[in-house]
């Protein structure tokens, strides 16, 4: 979703159907495929381990509230006494209050705990990024994305290798155009607006 639209008016020549099981295989393959360009692009992905990014932030006490909400809510007529009180007590803190109402209960249950940090940037939005910093923007012919043109291919041939496929469209080709000569438009703002294409 971060490419140009010309190289995206036609990229049905790239969605293929897989099975479940093909399709569980192939997203093994493409995640350890993404960590490389993750390094390659210094584009890592996003996640809590340490080579990857947070997208969000979690409002911890926020969470630990809304989590004893919902508990007092839903499961509170089969809980021991001592786990109710704890869960009013964590209530109790969160609110600042010696006492917790029913209309407090009903708005902890509906805390947004979670913030988008600000500045993040997708592993997808940097890699494209990255790949059209060199690219012309004045320019309207079918290789003014060359690093783009060069990146599909690099997937397809990724895919073909990796998933081995025995039921491929008669003309798809790795080395078939991305670009679309009849939809390009002068991309001179490339809005880079989410995976690669």
């Amino acid at each position: 979703q971060y490419f140009p639209d010309s190289m995206k008016s036609h990229l049905s020549h790239d969605i293929v159907l897989l099975c479940v099981e093909c399709k569980q295989r192939s997203n093994q393959a493409y995640h350890h495929f993404m960590v490389c360009l993750g390094s390659k692009y210094n584009a890592p992905l996003e996640g809590g381990g340490e080579d990857q990014v947070k997208r969000y932030t979690v409002d911890e006490e926020a969470n630990a509230a809304r989590a004893s909400a919902r508990a007092l809510t839903h499961y509170s007529h089969r809980m021991p006494n001592n786990r109710v009180t704890e869960h009013k007590q964590v209530l109790l803190e969160y609110l600042r209050s010696e006492f917790v109402s029913e209309d407090d209960l009903a708005r902890c249950c509906s805390l947004e705990v979670k913030s988008e940090i600000t500045g993040y940037v997708s592993h997808g939005e940097r890699v494209v990024e990255a790949l059209t910093k060199s690219s012309p923007s004045n320019k309207c012919t079918t290789d003014q994305y060359p690093e783009l043109e060069s990146f599909v291919k690099e997937w397809r041939l990724y895919f073909v290798e990796s998933m081995k496929p025995s039921h491929l469209p008669e003309h798809w080709r790795i080395e078939n155009r991305v670009s679309n000569s009849s939809a390009l438009m002068i991309d001179n703002n490339l809005e880079l607006s989410g995976f690669y294409a």
